[in-house]
């Protein structure tokens, strides 16, 4: 005999579990939307992802061509600075000539690399954080104390007053000991710093070393410069100008060494004493 109750309790329990079947299943627009969505976020990701991936990769590069350009020059500015340094330290056999040759091609040199330095594209955060100004400084440095040294050496080897010369030769000289400590002290940290605030870790600052000796520009080292070169025989300084002979004017009576004299005729009067050298 059925159970008239427990036939309804068993259709009550059939329908709840029918409902709660229908709470936990998503209508099928609802789902289909949701993976859309889903899919749609995906999308986005992706593409986000790729474009700073791109210009992370477009950053790197620019960095590493500017980089890249930077060593070529200072490769060839420390070349410049070594060939300089075994000059004045390590002269040699070198003549006055030779010398003067010598520093007035370093001069069209370092300006060249002056200018080559100053058409450069620098990344744009470098350029607004000043990092590239102090690039372009050290090489503005590095013209300026060559092209200042030529004169004042030149001119320390006519004469035999060493204090006026060295002072100035190690004005001169301080240029080119400076542009390696702002280098070293300011642009490559500074560079070094943006790298890795951008994470661009594949790219480095190159070195540069203009002057091995940083005391090279003191005042006791222009000083033993300037003595190793005036004990060279073809660039000692001059002692004096010498007198070949004096004429007495207006008779022309050349004056010898012995101290006697000698007429010679002559077609102008000028009614004064001249000296040949």
């Amino acid at each position: 005999m059925t159970d008239p109750n427990r036939d309804d309790i068993t259709s009550d329990s059939a329908t709840g579990e029918r409902n709660r079947r229908q709470k936990r299943t998503l209508p099928k627009p609802l789902f289909r939307l949701l993976l859309v969505l889903a899919a749609l976020i995906i999308i986005v990701v992706v593409v986000v992802f790729a474009a700073r991936s791109a210009v992370s990769s477009g950053e790197a590069d620019d960095y590493q061509t500017y980089m890249g350009s930077l060593a070529d020059i200072l490769g060839r500015s420390d070349d410049l600075g070594a060939d300089l340094e075994k000059l004045l330290t390590s002269p040699g056999e070198t003549n006055r000539t030779q010398v003067q040759t010598r520093l007035e091609e370093f001069v069209t040199a370092s300006k060249e690399l002056e200018e080559e330095a100053k058409l450069l594209e620098a990344p744009k955060d470098l350029v607004e954080q000043s990092v590239h100004q102090i690039f372009l400084l050290v090489m503005s440095f590095r013209h300026r104390g060559v092209a200042d040294l030529k004169p004042s050496l030149m001119a320390a080897l006519e004469v035999q007053e060493t204090e006026v010369a060295a002072e100035q030769i190690s004005h001169s000289l301080y240029y080119l000991v400076n542009s390696d400590f702002l280098y070293e002290e300011v642009f490559k940290p500074d560079a070094a710093a943006v790298l890795q605030k951008k994470e661009l870790t594949g790219v480095t600052v190159p070195s540069s070393e203009f002057f091995s000796d940083p005391d090279l520009a003191s005042e006791k080292k222009v000083l033993d410069m300037l003595a190793g070169l005036r004990s060279t025989g073809n660039l000692q300084a001059v002692h004096g100008v010498a007198v070949s002979k004096v004429v007495a004017l207006p008779d022309e009576k050349e004056i010898t060494a012995g101290g006697k004299s000698r007429s010679e005729s002559v077609a102008s009067y000028r009614g004064s004493a001249r000296v040949h050298s």
